[in-house]
C-alpha cells in the first residue's frame, strides 16, 4: 500500500460515516439511514471509542473499543474488547485492519488496560496472527415440546413492574458474582457496567428464580427473537448445579407456556446445561482473548472459563 494511513480516534462525522461504511455487513436489513440512526442511537456503540483509518481524508476502516473489566485469577483489571472491525471491500487484504487493531491496542496499553478480548464472526486464523486465543464458545437450544417439566418448589417470579433497575443490581451483583466471579476468567461488571447493560436491552425480561425456601437464588435475562426466547444472561448463586437446573427448566417451562418452540442462547458445554440443552459450537460471535501486559498469561482454565461469558457481554 503506498498511500497514507492516518489513523486516530473519530470525530463525529467520521463515526458516522464508519457506520455507513459497514451497512453492508450490519444492516439488520434496515436502511442505511436507519442503520446508520440505530447504531449512533445505540448504548453499546455510545460507550465505545472508535478508531478510523482515513486515506486522503476518507474513512476506509474503523473499529470500536469498548471498555471492559476482567477478572483473572479472582483479580480485577482493566481492558477494552474490540468489536465492528470493518474495511471498505476495495481497501481490504492490505493489512488496514490489522494496523487499526495494533494501534488501539498500543493506545489502550498505554492507558491501562491489561487485556483485550473480541468476538470473532471470520475465519479466527485471522486474529490469532494478531496474539489473540480462542476459547471454547457455545450456543445451546431446546426444543419446548419434548423438554421436562419444571422442578416443584421452584418459581420463576417477574421482576417487580415499579422497580428501578437500580435497585436490582446490588442483588443481581451479589448473584453474578458469586457464580461467574468465582471462574478464572470472567467479566467484571461494575456498577456503572449493570446501569449500561441494563440500556442495551431496554426490551428484555428479567426474572428471579425463588427456591423452596423463599429466596432468590438466581436470576436470568431475557429476549425474543424470531421466535425464539434467547437466555442473554443468567446466574446461579455460588454456582449451585441443582439451582441452575431448576432455572434453566423454568425458563423452558415459561417458553412452552407462552407457545415458543424454542429457547436457546450462549450456554457453556458442561453439566447440567448439557442435559437439557443440545450443545453445538458457534459459527460466529467466538470468543478470544488476549494479554496486553506481558506479565499477564491464560492457562487452559481460563481459557476453557470463557464459555461462562454470557451473551449480553458480547459486543
Amino acid at each position: 500500500m503506498t498511500q497514507f494511513l492516518d489513523i486516530h480516534v473519530a470525530g463525529d462525522a467520521e463515526r458516522r460515516q464508519a457506520h455507513e461504511n459497514c451497512h453492508d455487513v450490519w444492516s439488520l436489513g434496515l436502511s442505511l439511514a436507519d442503520h446508520v440512526a440505530r447504531r449512533e442511537n445505540s448504548a453499546l456503540h455510545r460507550r465505545a471509542r472508535w478508531i478510523v483509518g482515513c486515506i486522503e481524508g476518507r474513512v476506509v476502516a474503523a473499529l470500536a473499543s469498548h471498555p471492559l473489566r476482567f477478572l483473572l485469577h479472582g483479580r480485577s483489571f482493566p481492558g477494552i474488547g474490540i468489536a465492528s472491525v470493518h474495511t471498505l471491500e476495495q481497501y481490504r487484504g492490505q493489512g488496514i485492519a490489522q494496523r487499526l487493531i495494533r494501534w488501539i491496542e498500543s493506545l489502550e496499553q498505554h492507558e491501562g488496560a491489561r487485556i483485550s478480548a473480541l468476538f470473532c464472526d471470520i475465519e479466527p486464523r485471522y486474529y490469532e496472527r494478531l496474539g489473540y486465543t480462542l476459547c471454547p464458545s457455545h450456543f445451546g437450544t431446546a426444543k419446548t415440546d419434548g423438554a421436562g417439566s419444571p422442578q416443584a418448589g421452584w418459581r420463576l417470579v417477574a421482576a417487580a413492574a415499579g422497580e428501578e433497575f437500580s435497585q436490582r443490581v446490588p442483588r443481581l451483583a451479589e448473584i453474578y458474582t458469586s457464580d461467574h466471579g468465582r471462574r478464572t476468567l470472567a467479566i467484571d461488571r461494575t456498577a456503572e457496567y449493570w446501569l449500561h447493560l441494563a440500556a442495551r436491552l431496554p426490551q428484555a425480561e428479567h426474572f428471579w428464580l425463588v427456591e423452596p425456601g423463599g429466596q432468590k437464588c438466581s436470576y436470568v435475562c431475557l429476549t425474543t427473537a424470531e421466535g425464539q426466547l434467547i437466555i442473554q444472561d443468567h446466574a446461579v448463586r455460588g454456582g449451585d448445579a441443582a439451582c441452575r437446573e431448576a432455572l434453566l427448566r423454568s425458563v423452558i417451562s415459561l417458553a412452552r407456556e407462552r407457545g415458543v418452540a424454542q429457547v436457546g442462547g450462549w450456554l457453556p458445554a458442561t453439566p447440567p446445561v448439557e442435559g437439557l440443552f443440545a450443545i453445538s459450537p458457534r459459527r460466529t460471535e467466538l470468543s478470544m482473548v488476549k494479554a496486553l501486559d506481558l506479565a499477564l498469561s491464560f492457562d487452559p482454565a481460563a481459557i476453557a472459563a470463557a464459555d461462562w461469558w454470557q451473551e449480553v457481554d458480547h459486543v
